[in-house]
């Protein structure tokens, strides 16, 4: 028998791409960027996360989800330094 991750836990990953990728409040990404999500389980966290109000799907091209700031802020809880400035070594 195979172990499917939950819902929840498919959604955190939408989520942790959203954080790989540095995206702010009301930022963007396509459906591309999400490869390291199972295509078998990428609808249901896509749907998971837009009913925890996390992202939002484009009405005009729905291959595109935006991050909420209730998601951003979910994504501060997933990883704290999210929004912290880079310190680059030397500066």
């Amino acid at each position: 028998m195979l172990d499917r991750p939950s819902d929840d836990e498919v959604s955190r990953q939408i989520l942790g791409v959203f954080i790989r990728n540095r995206i702010p409040a009301s930022g963007m990404l396509q459906r591309n960027n999400f490869y390291d999500v199972r295509d078998g389980d990428f609808q249901r966290g896509i749907n998971k996360a837009v009913a925890n109000n996390w992202i939002t799907i484009d009405l005009r091209n729905r291959y595109r989800y935006h991050l909420t700031a209730k998601g951003y802020a979910a994504c501060r809880m997933i990883d704290p330094v999210l929004g912290q400035p880079i310190n680059f070594a030397g500066t």
